[in-house]
């Protein structure tokens, strides 16, 4: 539970569906990452489906393979995952895999920031909102000034009881 939800957390959402087999949730999940992570891994894993367990083997294999190329600092072999699921095994590998995906985005989101604000200065000096200049500045405070709320209506005296016909005028003046 707690590896596919570190799963689910981390985008891969397929690790949800109620219908995919343990083996197809992991293993998917596991070569997610492997892709999402952007790593150079010279391993071709190919993911399929309600695979025979000739193809597990040989999914858990490339997994293991790309695992060792990415220097994961946690062994697995590939029993563990394409057989009886070892979760305890497999979790801490997930945990490393979803962690090496979350600091590649993060690098990838501030390098296309980066790409995207020099972009935006080669055509434009500054931002609309950094452009304010001292002549805007004694505008906005003389138009803030100048429409201050004003009290229109005031009250005069307090009407008494004995008042009452004129209570209508006594209010407003």
């Amino acid at each position: 539970k707690k590896t596919l939800d570190t799963l689910v957390a981390a985008g891969y959402f397929r690790a949800r569906i109620d219908t995919l087999s343990e083996f197809d949730k992991i293993a998917g999940g596991m070569v997610w990452a492997v892709t999402a992570s952007a790593f150079a891994v010279d391993v071709n894993i190919i993911f399929e489906e309600n695979a025979s367990i000739g193809q597990r083997i040989k999914t858990g294999e490339g997994i293991v393979r790309a695992l060792l190329q990415m220097r994961c600092p946690h062994r697995i072999e590939p029993h563990q995952i394409h057989s009886r699921i070892d979760y305890p095994a497999v979790f801490p590998v997930i945990q490393w895999l979803v962690k090496s995906v979350i600091e590649y985005r993060e690098f990838t989101g501030d390098t296309i920031r980066r790409f995207s604000v020099s972009q935006f200065q080669k055509n434009y000096d500054k931002f609309p909102e950094e452009k304010q200049t001292e002549q805007a500045t004694i505008f906005v405070d003389q138009v803030s000034s100048r429409y201050m709320p004003r009290r229109q209506f005031k009250k005069v005296r307090q009407c008494s009881v004995s008042n009452q016909g004129r209570r209508g005028r006594c209010n407003s003046a």
